[in-house]
């Protein structure tokens, strides 16, 4: 495996992690760090003479899990003596309540280390990413085009697209409410006088009216208030 152009985090870690430890990788790609790792490809006879001490003596900062496995794997304890050997930053993330041959202990708590097992995920995020800036630089790169009929970005002197779905969102919610708060005026001021066959009749029929009115008063206002809400939400903050 070829060595990244530029600075780069050599990550140590045992095989049987691999499955956090690959997450926490594409976690740092995307930040925008490079990084080099046993992808499990190193053909075997040539595992330690080349590709990994190369890659430990090229990097630009050491990062090590420690965990249960990994501390009892000969390959992952012979890469950080390599890289305290060459005097390489170094960042040792303790995924595990556990301690390093007694060899090592000493010398890797001396230096920059995380007890990622004790921290929350947000806690430890942020003072790993300082850690690693010190050493090696973030170089984001935009994601390739999936297609050729990719459109243009948009420069920031460009106005921005209308809000066509917002927009027809407020206009309906403001015909509905004025369609309502309309039937409720006609609801109270015309109640059906024709079919009333007495006084009684129409007294209900007004009462129903005045009821059935009020709810689609409430009805126009609530659909109003939805359109009023919806223009600040996504129309009004883009003036």
């Amino acid at each position: 495996m070829s060595l990244p152009d530029g600075p780069f985090v050599f990550v140590s870690y045992s095989n049987k992690d691999a499955g956090f430890v690959h997450a926490e990788i594409k976690r740092l790609e995307r930040q925008g760090y490079k990084v080099w790792y046993d992808q499990g490809k190193l053909q075997p006879a040539r595992f330690w003479a080349e590709e990994i001490r190369a890659a430990i003596t090229a990097c630009a900062c050491f990062m090590v899990f420690i965990t249960e496995d990994s501390v009892a794997s000969n390959h992952v304890c012979d890469e950080i003596d390599q890289a305290l050997s060459e005097n390489k930053p170094f960042i040792g993330v303790y995924w595990d309540n556990v301690e390093l041959p007694a060899g090592l202990q000493q010398l890797v708590r001396k230096r920059q280390t995380l007890d990622r097992h004790s921290m929350h995920q947000s806690a430890y995020e942020g003072p790993l990413k300082n850690a690693l800036s010190e050493y090696v630089p973030i170089t984001l790169t935009p994601p390739p085009a999936q297609f050729s009929g990719v459109a243009p970005m948009l420069s920031a002197s460009d106005p921005p697209p209308p809000d066509i779905l917002p927009r027809l969102v407020c206009f309906g919610l403001v015909g509905s409410g004025g369609i309502s708060l309309f039937l409720a005026v006609v609801a109270v001021i015309t109640p059906n006088m024709i079919s009333a066959k007495s006084p009684d009749d129409l007294l209900n029929n007004r009462v129903l009216g005045l009821i059935g009115g009020i709810m689609l008063a409430i009805i126009g206002l609530g659909l109003s208030g939805a359109a009023v809400a919806v223009f600040r939400a996504y129309l009004w903050r883009r003036e």
